[in-house]
């Protein structure tokens, strides 16, 4: 019987509490071997909570215990330095989206990976959603068609939230395209390649984006041109699904959902789409239990992760293009105003 995997986990903030620590807690395969956190009474806290006590550790360096792989789950700006101390001590790493800041630290981080012999892939949970997985299946075989274009758009009406870590003055890292567009941005890598031009709106004039709109061009390998657009927004209630335009209909993916629905072109008909197929390994699992499994058999050796750091480091690439085309974001009161210049 195969040991189990020792996992150590940096970072003991919402999404560790919330997502990876319950997906380990549920798979007999992975232990939490030790959590890392500058401070320890949110380790004290997670101990509470899940009724079960954790190795502490103040820092990766900190660590003196053998472990297999780590979960960095600190702020986006700290993920370059943590990943950094983990691949140094040859300890693979699942680094939780954005891979890092920039292309320069993701560089350095995958040569790294490579000469130390440590596996690095990011958390793209997304990727392992049903729907998700069955859209990209359907999109890659043309099953109804060649893609045309694209449209995905997601918002909350929560307004604008400084959390401590997400937020650091000076830097865009807290936005909205980073903090809530990047697992579409990875997506949408996967399914259409870069793109060959885009454009990028937002209304972060002094600070982090609160809305923002980007528009893409993808050149395909048959000469044919694939239009695209998302929209993201933390202050309005958005559809939160991708509507994918093929010469045979619509391709509607809500977010969250199981599924994924149909609508021919000319037709009011909407057939909802579903792999019917055996599928034991996923029953009960969410997400991230599937995830965290992904990362564990990547380290092993069994397959390569379903987001590796090469594919990681494009979508740092296209967040960093699109920041550095940034056009400001018409606001509804813009318009006015200059309508009223003109009159």
């Amino acid at each position: 019987m195969q040991k189990q995997f020792q996992l150590a986990i940096v970072g003991v903030g919402a999404i560790t509490m919330n997502a990876h620590m319950r997906a380990v807690l549920g798979l007999p395969s992975v232990e939490i071997a030790a959590l890392v956190d500058r401070s320890p009474a949110r380790v004290a806290s997670a101990g509470a909570f899940f009724g079960r006590e954790f190795r502490y550790f103040p820092s990766v360096e900190a660590i003196d215990i053998p472990i297999d792989g780590a979960i960095v789950a600190t702020p986006n700006h700290t993920h370059y330095a943590v990943s950094k101390a983990l691949l140094e001590r040859g300890i693979p790493v699942l680094v939780e989206k954005p891979l890092t800041e920039n292309l320069a630290e993701a560089d350095e981080l995958l040569a790294l990976s490579e000469a130390k012999g440590a596996l690095i892939a990011a958390g793209y949970s997304t990727r392992f959603r049903d729907s998700v997985e069955l859209a990209a299946r359907l999109v890659a075989g043309e099953h109804f068609g060649k893609v045309e274009s694209f449209s995905y758009i997601s918002g909350s009406k929560g307004g604008w939230s400084p959390v401590d870590g997400y937020v650091v003055p000076g830097k865009r890292v807290g936005g909205v395209l980073t903090v809530h567009g990047a697992h579409f941005i990875d997506r949408m890598l996967n399914w259409f390649g870069y793109p060959a031009a885009f454009e990028y709106f937002d209304d972060g004039e002094a600070g982090p984006e609160a809305n923002c709109v980007a528009k893409f061009l993808f050149n395909t390998a048959d000469g044919r041109t694939i239009a695209g657009r998302m929209q993201f927004s933390k202050t309005a209630q958005l559809a939160d699904e991708l509507v994918v335009r093929t010469g045979q209909g619509l391709l509607i993916l809500p977010d969250g959902d199981f599924i994924v629905r149909f609508r021919p072109h000319g037709s009011s008909i909407v057939y909802t789409l579903d792999d019917s197929g055996p599928k034991p390994e996923r029953v009960g699992r969410n997400t991230f239990e599937r995830e965290i499994e992904d990362f564990v058999n990547a380290v092993r050796g069994n397959t390569a992760p379903r987001v590796d750091g090469k594919a990681a480091r494009e979508s740092v690439r296209l967040l960093t293009d699109l920041y550095s085309v940034r056009q400001p974001l018409p606001h509804p009161w813009s318009s006015v105003v200059a309508a009223g210049e003109a009159a």
